[in-house]
This record gives structure tokens, sequence and C-alpha cells, in this order.
């Protein structure tokens, strides 16, 4: 039973990794660039009531780029997290 019942009670609770940045000062592991292109056709023709002519043609060419640090081999350990990112570039083209 709780007879202070003016006291003032403050609870908070903080969890790891919900914000902020693990290692700061440090750059970015990866950087990504987007070149996404696309154009469309559309035409269409009615010549009677029950006789219509439709077309449509699209293109997309999609180019990801994920720019890592990566320089050099490197060895890791499963489990540890590692203070310099050890992160690949990948070049991915769509057509």
């Amino acid at each position: 039973m709780n007879n202070d019942r003016q006291a003032e009670r403050n609870i908070s609770t903080q969890l790891p990794g919900d914000g902020g940045e693990q290692f700061p000062n440090q750059p970015q592991s990866q950087v990504e660039h987007d070149n996404n292109k696309g154009f469309t056709v559309g035409y269409t023709a009615t010549f009677s009531s029950t006789l219509v002519n439709n077309f449509h043609f699209g293109y997309i060419s999609e180019l990801l780029n994920l720019q890592g640090l990566q320089n050099q081999p490197f060895i890791s350990f499963r489990g540890m997290d590692s203070i310099t990112a050890f992160t690949p570039t990948i070049n991915t083209h769509v057509p």
C-alpha cells in the first residue's frame, strides 16, 4: 500500500540502437546513387463503335550504384561490429 500520493515518479527507458549512429564521426558505410529512366508511348484509334485499336509501349532502365568504402581485402569476425566499414561497391544495370 502506497500512502505517498504526491510523490513524483519518472520512469524512462532507452534501448540501444533506437536512433543515432553506432560509430559517430565515421564516414557512411554506403552511399546510394540512383539513375532511373523510362518512357512510355500510347496510341488509341477508334474506327467504329465496335472496332477500337489500342497500343501501348514502355521502356524502363534502372541503374543502381551502391558506393562502398572497401579498398583492400579484409577479415571479419562473425558477431562483432568493426569500427571501419568494409562495404563493397556494387553497380547494377537493369535494361
